[in-house]
C-alpha cells in the first residue's frame, strides 16, 4: 500500500473513531450528543523517525474537521507539557470561520519531545474543568503514542502505574455526572500499554505500526463510531459528477470524504424534493514534505438538513467536477437512540444519577427503547431488519448478573446488592455501529435500618365538636440507621398515613409527618371509640397511634306511614312506605348525613326476605322506607300474603320501627290469577288442538268376499259427519269412532286433512284370513300395502287413501269399504 492511500484510510477512521457527536447547527443541540473531547497527540521523536507522525497529523485534521462547532476539543502535544507543569492545552476553534485555520495549524504543527505523562494528567484536567450540566453529553480521553511514559524524571512508568492511573481517570464523576470514556492507541513494539478493561470503559488497542495501523483503527472505528462507513458497492454513479445513496433508517448526517482531490460538492438533494444542508466543507491535507511528489489531498463535508433529522430514503450528492467512487468515503450517522426508564421501589427514577443513592435490597424495574433521535417519536423493534440483535444486561463486578435478549428490552423486579453495579443495553442493527446506553457503574449502599416513633398528647380523646377547631397531632418521625431522616429524604421515601379517620397530613419542615384529626360532614362518616392511625413506610414498616372519638347519641324517630294501607298492587311502583327521622345528639341530620349513614333496615317475617327495601331521602334529612317487589309481571305481587307490614332501622345503638297494613281480597285473586289462566288455557288449548277438517265426511259400504276375494260393494254407501263435541274441548285432540273403527285428528293448521285410524273393533267374528289363528291383516291401503297391524295401532290416513276392514273370508263374514273424501 501507497504511503498516502494508507495515511488517508487511517483518517477516515480516525474521524469516525472519537467522533459520534452529530454534526447539527447552533439551534439544534438538543439533536446530537455532545462531545468533549481532549487528545494527547504524541510528537516526540520516535514519532517522526517511524514516519507515524503523517497518519497521526493527518487523522487529527480530518477529524477536526469533521467534529461540530458545539462540541470541544482539545489538543494536548507532548512537546508543550515539556518542562512546563502549568500547562493548560488551548481549545480548537470549531467554528464554521476558524475551522480552516485549525486544520492548517494542525497541519504544519512540527516538534520533537519526549513522551512526558505529565501530558496526559493536562489533558485529563483539562477535561475535568469543561462544565456541562447534559446528563447525555460524553467526555473522552484519547491518547496516541507509540513510547513509553516517563516522569518528570525521565523515569520509565510500568504498565501497572497505567493501569492504576487511568482505572482512577475512568472512576471520576465529570461535572454532568457520568463517568469520562478513554481510548488508548499504542502504535509499535516500544509503547507500553495499561490493561484493557471494557467495564470501567477503558479501551486499549495495540498496532505494530504501518502494517497492521490500519486494522487496528478500524476495530477501533466499529467499536466508538458512531457512524456507518459504506462500501463501495453501496456508492452508485449516475453520471460522472453525481452520486446516488441510500438509507433505510433516518439519520443525524452524512459526512463525505473526497480523497486525493479538490472536489467540492455543490448539491445535495433528496427525494422529498428538499435540499439538504452542505454544513461544513473542510481541505485537509498531508504534512509537507511526505509523499514525493503525489500530492496528498482530501475535502471533508458535513451534510445535515438543519434543525431536524434526514428522512431515510435516497439521496442525490453532486460534485462541482468528476468524483471516482474509489477516492470517497461516505458515513452515515443513523438518528435513533436508546433510551432507559428506571423506577426504583416503583418510583420513577428521572434523573439516573438517582441510582448513586439506592441501597441493598431496593428493586428496580428497567425498561429500554428505542427513539428517532430528538424526537418524541418510538421506533418498534418490528420495523429493524432481520438478524438485529438485542441486549439488557445488569452488570454487578462487570460479570452480568441478569439479562434480556428479547427487543422487549425489560427486566422487572431486580434486587439491588451493596456491590458496583451497572446497567447496560446495546441494539445491533447490522451493518451499523451498536447503539448502546449505559448507566456507569454505581455501587448501591448497605441496607439501611429504617424505624418509625410515634408522638402525640397524652389520653387524647375528642369530641365532635372539639373535631371542629381541634389543632393536636399525631406525629410520626422516621429514623434511618437511628439518625431522624431530614425533609428533603422523607419525601423521596414512600411513606403514608392509614386511618378510617378524617384529618391532614403535612410533612413538617423538621422531617417528621404530622396527622391533623379534623371534623368533616356527614357526621355519619366519622369512625367514634378507639380509632387507629398508623405510619406506613415502603410498604415494610408501620407504627401506630391511637384517638378516642366520643361516641355521638343517635336517635330515629317513626313519623308514620305515608298511608296506613297499600295495596299488593303497588309493590313493584308505589311511593307509600313508612317514614323517619336520624337525629345526633338532639339535632335532625340532614340529608347529607343520612344517605352516608350505614342504615340497617329490616322486614318483619313473613316479608322478610321476600320485599326489598328502597330508601328515599327529602331535604330535609326526613327518610321513607318504601316496600318493593321486583317480579316479573304483573300477577306476582299477589303471591305477597296480606298482614301487617313492620319496617325496623337501626343505626349505632339506635332504633325504630313502624307499620302498614298490606291489602288485597279473594276476589282479586280470582280476577287477577283463576279468570285470566283460563281464558289463556281456553284460548291457546283451542288455537293449538289437533283439529278435524269438519267439512270432510267418513263413507262406509258392505261388501261380501269368498275366500281371497272380496266382492262388493253389496250394500249403498252410508255418508258421515267428522264432526264431534270434541271440537268444543280445548288441548285434547278430535276423535271419532266408525263403524269399529276411530279416526283421529293428527295435524295442526295446514296438516288437518291428514287424519289418525285406529282399529277399535273389527266385525263380530274375527278368523283367518291368511295364516295361523293370531293372525290377521284388517287393514289394506288401495295404492300401498300396510304392514301387520293389530287393534292398538295408529295409521295416518291422507284423503283420497281406502281403508278396508275385513273378517274371516271362510265365514262369510261381511267387509267393510271405508274411504276419505
Amino acid at each position: 500500500m501507497k504511503p498516502y492511500a494508507r495515511i488517508l484510510t487511517v483518517a477516515v477512521l480516525l474521524c469516525s473513531l472519537v467522533f459520534a457527536a452529530l454534526s447539527r447547527p447552533a439551534q439544534a443541540d438538543s439533536l446530537y450528543v455532545r462531545k468533549i473531547v481532549s487528545v494527547v497527540y504524541d510528537d516526540s521523536g520516535s514519532m517522526k523517525s517511524d514516519s507515524n507522525w503523517v497518519y497521526a497529523s493527518y487523522a487529527m485534521q480530518a477529524f477536526a474537521a469533521l467534529m461540530n462547532e458545539n462540541d470541544r476539543l482539545f489538543i494536548t502535544y507532548m512537546s508543550e507539557t515539556n518542562d512546563n507543569p502549568n500547562y493548560d492545552p488551548p481549545a480548537v476553534d470549531l467554528s464554521n470561520e476558524g475551522i480552516q485555520a485549525s486544520v492548517d495549524r494542525i497541519r504544519t504543527h512540527f516538534a520533537e519531545s519526549w513522551t512526558p505523562y505529565a501530558a496526559v494528567e493536562a489533558a485529563f484536567s483539562k477535561l475535568c474543568s469543561i462544565q456541562d450540566d447534559s446528563p447525555n453529553t460524553e467526555y473522552w480521553l484519547v491518547i496516541l503514542t507509540d513510547g513509553q511514559f516517563q516522569d518528570l524524571n525521565r523515569a520509565n512508568l510500568s504498565e501497572d502505574f497505567l493501569t492504576w492511573s487511568l482505572s482512577g481517570y475512568a472512576a471520576t464523576v465529570m461535572p454532568n455526572g457520568s463517568t469520562p470514556k478513554i481510548t488508548y492507541l499504542a502504535i509499535g513494539s516500544g509503547a507500553t500499554f495499561p490493561d484493557d478493561r471494557n467495564t470501567q470503559g477503558i479501551y486499549v488497542y495495540k498496532s505494530s505500526g504501518t502494517n497492521d495501523l490500519v486494522h487496528v483503527m478500524s476495530e477501533m472505528a466499529n467499536r466508538i463510531s458512531g457512524r456507518m462507513k459504506l462500501t463501495a458497492g453501496d456508492l452508485r454513479k449516475t453520471d460522472s459528477n453525481t452520486l446516488r445513496l441510500h438509507s433505510d433508517v433516518p439519520l443525524l448526517n452524512i459526512a463525505v470524504l473526497s480523497q486525493r482531490s479538490d472536489v467540492r460538492i455543490l448539491e445535495v438533494r433528496y427525494e422529498e424534493g428538499g435540499t439538504l444542508n452542505l454544513f461544513r466543507q473542510v481541505s485537509v491535507a498531508y504534512p509537507e514534505g511526505v509523499g514525493g511528489s503525489e500530492p496528498v489531498r482530501a475535502q471533508a463535508c458535513l451534510i445535515n438538513n438543519g434543525d431536524r433529522n434526514i428522512n431515510a430514503g435516497n439521496y442525490t450528492v453532486t460534485f462541482d467536477g468528476p468524483v471516482d467512487t474509489n477516492d470517497l468515503v461516505v458515513m452515515f450517522e443513523p438518528a435513533l437512540e436508546l433510551r432507559m426508564r428506571v423506577s426504583i421501589n416503583g418510583m420513577d427514577c428521572d434523573d439516573l444519577r438517582e441510582l448513586s443513592g439506592t441501597h441493598e435490597g431496593d428493586v428496580v424495574d428497567l425498561r429500554c427503547e428505542l427513539f428517532e433521535i430528538g424526537t418524541g417519536n418510538a421506533v418498534s423493534p418490528d420495523l429493524l431488519p432481520e438478524g438485529t440483535r438485542f441486549a439488557l444486561e445488569v452488570l454487578e463486578n462487570g460479570m452480568a448478573a441478569s439479562s434480556d435478549d428479547t427487543s422487549d428490552l425489560s427486566l422487572e423486579g431486580y434486587t439491588l446488592t451493596h456491590t458496583p453495579t451497572e446497567f447496560r443495553a446495546e441494539i445491533e442493527i447490522p451493518g451499523l455501529r451498536p447503539i448502546q446506553l449505559d448507566t456507569g457503574v454505581f455501587t448501591p449502599g448497605k441496607p439501611i435500618v429504617y424505624s418509625i416513633e410515634v408522638e402525640q398528647p397524652d389520653n387524647f380523646s375528642l369530641t365532635m365538636d372539639e373535631l371542629k377547631v381541634n389543632k393536636e397531632k399525631i406525629r410520626f418521625v422516621v429514623y434511618e440507621d437511628g439518625l431522624p431522616v431530614p425533609a428533603e429524604r422523607i419525601k423521596q421515601l414512600s411513606f403514608r398515613v392509614e386511618t378510617e379517620m378524617p384529618g391532614k397530613v403535612v410533612f413538617e419542615p423538621d422531617g417528621s409527618v404530622s396527622f391533623t384529626p379534623l371534623y368533616r360532614d356527614p357526621v355519619t362518616a366519622i369512625p367514634t371509640g378507639t380509632v387507629s392511625v398508623t405510619g406506613v413506610l415502603n410498604d415494610s414498616h408501620s407504627a401506630s397511634g391511637s384517638l378516642y372519638v366520643k361516641p355521638v347519641e343517635y336517635e330515629i324517630r317513626a313519623l308514620g306511614p305515608t298511608a296506613a294501607q297499600v295495596d299488593r298492587r303497588t309493590l313493584g311502583e308505589g311511593e307509600e312506605g313508612l317514614r323517619f327521622a336520624l337525629y345526633a345528639d338532639g339535632k335532625q341530620l340532614g340529608r347529607q348525613a343520612v344517605e352516608a349513614a350505614a342504615l340497617e333496615l329490616e322486614w318483619n317475617a313473613p316479608y322478610r326476605g321476600r320485599l326489598e327495601h328502597e330508601l328515599q331521602v327529602d331535604d330535609l334529612g326526613n327518610f321513607t322506607l318504601i316496600p318493593r317487589f321486583r317480579g316479573w309481571t304483573y300477577f306476582i305481587p299477589y303471591l305477597i300474603p296480606r298482614g301487617t307490614l313492620e319496617g325496623r332501622v337501626a343505626f349505632q345503638g339506635a332504633e325504630a320501627s313502624d307499620s302498614m297494613e298490606l291489602t288485597g281480597s279473594w276476589k282479586d285473586i280470582v280476577l287477577n290469577y283463576v279468570l285470566p289462566v283460563l281464558a289463556l288455557t281456553y284460548l291457546f288449548g283451542s288455537i293449538f288442538k289437533k283439529r278435524f277438517v269438519y267439512s270432510n265426511r267418513i263413507c262406509t259400504n258392505h261388501g261380501s268376499g269368498k275366500g281371497m276375494l272380496i266382492s262388493g260393494p253389496m250394500n249403498g254407501w252410508f255418508s258421515k259427519s267428522l264432526f264431534t263435541p270434541l271440537a268444543f274441548v280445548p288441548i285434547l285432540p278430535d276423535s271419532k269412532s266408525i263403524d269399529g273403527v276411530r279416526f283421529y285428528a293428527t295435524g295442526r293448521f295446514s296438516s288437518r286433512r291428514s287424519i289418525g285410524v285406529h282399529v277399535a273393533k273389527l266385525s263380530p267374528t274375527s278368523g283367518v284370513l291368511n295364516g295361523g289363528q293370531d293372525e290377521m291383516r284388517p287393514l289394506k291401503f288401495r295404492k300401498s300395502e300396510v304392514d301387520r297391524l293389530d287393534g292398538k295401532q295408529k295409521l295416518v290416513l291422507n284423503p283420497t287413501d281406502t281403508l278396508v276392514v275385513s273378517a274371516d273370508a271362510a265365514l262369510s263374514a261381511c267387509e267393510a269399504f271405508l274411504y276419505v273424501e
